[in-house]
């Protein structure tokens, strides 16, 4: 099985294992390179003299790196202490500080390169943000590469280890976003936009780890009772938020009555809205928050249990992680999981 190129693969992998196009890689073959390291330290004036590959072959390999990447971000450095604080630089004071530190974040390859201009690109910002991510859960990261290939694995001629990549990737990003809310919270009167994004993050991921466990399953990949339950309660968030429906509602021997979460201003007792699985215009609208550690959260209601119940997204990530890509001790960012937290 081939791995997909990403920062990651140790410099010792040989480029027999790597994914690359057939020209690539009997180009690189002939020239007698064997690792992907050997592919880092090349420079562009090396790798264009190699035979068969042009500039448009070079440009695929990216700041010398022997790959495009996937998630639009390159290899981390195995030491890259300016990118720690980047984020501090990046919005709202960029100018030239922030350009210098991201031309900085490029050479550990991690951006992609500056316009003249010394405004961020859309694309900069977003590379920046998952980078300083991985740069910050380095031990996270690892595990969900692990996972990736672990798991990946057993679906050969599949792009299941990309899929489960990028989901850690999002991942990431809402934990540091979920840190920073919890140590940067909004002011009073601010415009605070940060919790719209995580939620638009926390339920991408919601549906992505969904489909990823679903395929497990279907495929009698995994069917361990704690894993058949992760992903059905997966699947239950997943209906509410991306079908706007009650979970397995053919259950259902009458209508549901609901209340909204909250009262409008000019409203003084909570209005009740009937939901009828047989109703063509059927739609649920689930109460959601955010719990103490700033992680998004859902109520769900179990059609089996009669009963509703919350779950919470780093909750729901950690058990993923501790059922996919198990280890000797938890790191500590994911050690105070909180599976009984409820929502402010």
């Amino acid at each position: 099985m081939f791995l997909y190129p990403t920062p990651d693969l140790p410099d010792d992998t040989p480029i027999d294992h790597v994914r690359f196009f057939t020209r690539v890689r009997n180009a690189l073959t002939t020239a007698g390179v064997k690792t992907v390291g050997e592919i880092r330290e090349a420079s562009d004036a090396k790798l264009l003299s190699l035979q068969d590959l042009g500039k448009g072959s070079v440009t695929i390999f990216g700041s010398r790196w022997a790959f495009p990447q996937p998630m639009g971000s390159g290899p981390l450095a195995k030491s890259p202490p300016d990118l720690l604080n980047f984020n501090e630089e990046i919005l709202p004071q960029w100018g030239k500080t922030g350009c210098a530190r991201l031309q900085v974040a490029e050479r550990f390859g991690i951006g992609v390169p500056m316009t003249s201009d010394s405004v961020p690109t859309v694309g900069q910002l977003l590379v920046a943000a998952f980078g300083f991510s991985r740069a910050k859960n380095s031990q996270l990261n690892q595990r969900w590469i692990g996972m990736s290939w672990r798991i990946g694995s057993q679906l050969p001629q599949s792009l299941l280890s990309i899929s489960i990549q990028r989901l850690g990737e999002v991942d990431l990003v809402c934990r540091a976003l979920e840190t920073e809310l919890m140590t940067q919270p909004q002011q009073a009167g601010d415009l605070d936009l940060r919790p719209n994004y995580l939620a638009v993050l926390s339920e991408w991921w919601i549906g992505s780890a969904y489909a990823i466990c679903y395929t497990l399953k279907d495929r009698k990949i995994l069917s361990d009772a704690e894993f058949l339950r992760l992903a059905d309660e997966l699947r239950m968030i997943r209906v509410q938020v991306e079908k706007y429906e009650v979970p397995s509602d053919r259950g259902l021997s009458e209508p549901l009555q609901f209340s909204p979460a909250r009262l409008r201003p000019d409203e003084k007792e909570a209005p009740i809205y009937t939901y009828d699985k047989n109703d063509r215009l059927k739609s649920h609208i689930p109460r959601k928050g955010v719990s103490q550690r700033w992680s998004y959260m859902w109520e769900v209601f179990d059609v089996k249990a009669d009963a509703t119940r919350w779950y919470e997204r780093l909750d729901l990530s950690d058990r993923m992680l501790n059922l996919l890509a198990p280890v000797a001790e938890v790191a500590p960012d994911t050690a105070a999981a909180s599976s009984s937290a409820v929502p402010e």
